[in-house]
């Protein structure tokens, strides 16, 4: 094969972009996202054939080599994620831990074609050719499964109970207690949390703390009474990582879904509860599928879904074009945990249809808002500027941002509960808003937690005792479901 022939050959190895095979991405996306890949390959080949061995060809070599290793390797999800912790902790930005893998393989890369010009090519060619081949049948074979199912047509009637559950849990939302009350618009946030009590006789519980800083923990603990501190071991007993799927745990005990017959949830990215046996409807945003009900203010554009698939591979260069569209404003992000804010309406909107469908006892919703990015603006529209640099906001600066965030999601579901108040099913609807924990802004506000129920018909209270919500859920938990 002559010199030239070579060359077009591995260009198209380097460039190809083997994750735009995922049967996940539909075939009108395919064809567009296909666009710059077709360009780039078309300019570089012909660019290689009119141009002699030069520095500058070498370099560009170079640089679609490392292109190749980042896109076949998935340099961020099998190197970076894996140490997100350590990383996190040691650089400015986890996005430098990017920029700086990328940089030092592109002074090595460039090195050795420096040292062997263009002989180099052959050497990359059969280890690239190799990492393609295995990236295309990843790609093809074992794709990303996403779980979403539908059995609600299995469920008999005789099994329809009138008595129904709603349990909503707010993701990384501080107390009524925590420091935020005491900045900018912690006020208002208790009004309107006791105006969106009033309203729907809930029970308001002012200082309810969590028994652990971390979801997994958490929320395992609830859904299987626990109400005491756990190690690493007692954890391992209800949650455990996956290897399946998009999500990053399975929750593998889970005591409370037992006590139902009919379950549907909406579950994200971090913890599956579709495991269950009684859970007879699973839903997660499905990030290749484009939804129209989203919040104001969201860039649905190409490019956001572009940058947003791409970074869905695991490469660190698509990781750097996927922060940059949105540093400069021109993209937001359809994953999550952003999409839970983006798409909240959509989200509301599967919550009421559960109730209208009258076929589930225990509807059950893990939302991952007010999670931090930051997203809401003061009229709780979606502004993707706030989540771009959050991390680098003054502690103040995020009190008061969080405050903001939980004044917004009290409003969502108060519109949502208006809508769902005077369906026949609230008669006899149970409702737990709850939350994981705290903001976690500083070590003060790890354990702060919302608490508000209705059970039977209760009445609105104001609870100002300091409860440990896990202690007081399992009371509820095992005095009403049986």
């Amino acid at each position: 094969m002559s010199t030239k022939r070579f060359l077009n050959l591995y260009v198209l190895i380097c460039l190809f972009p083997a994750w735009l095979l995922s049967s996940n991405i539909v075939l009108d996306d395919k064809l567009l996202y296909f666009l710059p890949y077709i360009f780039f390959i078309i300019v570089f080949i012909i660019y290689f054939n009119k141009e002699q061995e030069s520095k500058f060809k070498l370099i560009f070599l170079s640089i679609i080599t490392i292109f190749a290793i980042d896109q076949n390797l998935s340099l961020y999800r099998n190197l970076i994620k894996p140490n997100f912790v350590f990383l996190n902790n040691n650089l400015p930005n986890i996005y430098f831990a990017d920029l700086l893998l990328i940089l030092f393989l592109f002074i090595f890369v460039l090195t050795i074609f420096f040292l062997l010009k263009i002989k180099s090519v052959k050497i990359f060619f059969s280890f690239l050719l190799v990492l393609f081949i295995f990236k295309v049948y990843q790609i093809v074979i074992e794709p990303i499964e996403i779980i979403n199912f539908d059995k609600t047509n299995k469920i008999e009637a005789k099994s329809i109970s009138d008595n129904k559950t709603l349990i909503i849990i707010l993701d990384e939302m501080s107390g009524i207690d925590s420091s935020e009350k005491n900045f900018k618009y912690g006020d208002v946030f208790f009004q309107t949390i006791k105006n969106f009590a009033i309203n729907y006789n809930l029970n308001l519980y002012t200082k309810t703390f969590s028994i652990s800083d971390n979801t997994g923990t958490s929320v395992s603990s609830i859904l299987n009474f626990n109400a005491r501190e756990i190690n690493e071991e007692t954890r391992k007993k209800f949650i455990k990582k996956t290897i399946s799927t998009y999500n990053e745990y399975d929750l593998i005990k889970n005591s409370f879904f037992e006590k139902f017959k009919n379950i549907s949830v909406i579950q994200n990215i971090h913890i599956n509860y579709c495991n269950q046996k009684n859970v007879k409807k699973c839903y997660q945003i499905n990030p290749y599928i484009k939804n129209t009900n989203f919040l104001k203010g969201f860039k649905d554009n190409l490019l956001t879904r572009f940058f947003s698939h791409w970074y869905l591979d695991g490469s660190s260069i698509a990781r750097l074009f996927f922060k940059v569209g949105r540093i400069l404003n021109l993209t937001d992000s359809i994953l999550e945990p952003e999409s839970h804010k983006i798409f909240l309406p959509l989200i509301f909107s599967k919550l009421e249809n559960d109730i209208d469908e009258n076929k589930f006892d225990l509807i059950f919703a893990h939302i991952l808002a007010p999670h931090t990015p930051y997203g809401f603006s003061k009229d709780c529209k979606y502004d993707g500027k706030k989540s771009t640099f959050n991390s680098y906001m003054k502690i103040s600066e995020k009190y008061i941002q969080h405050n903001i965030e939980r004044i917004c999601m009290i409003k969502f579901i108060s519109h949502f509960l208006h809508n769902i108040k005077m369906k026949p099913q609230y008669k006899n609807l149970d409702i737990f808003i709850i939350s994981d924990h705290g903001s976690r802004i500083t070590p003060k506000e790890k354990f702060s937690s919302i608490l508000l129920t209705k059970i039977s018909n209760s009445n609105f209270e104001i609870i100002n005792n300091k409860i440990s919500m896990h202690n007081e859920l399992k009371k509820i938990f095992l005095e009403n479901y049986r």
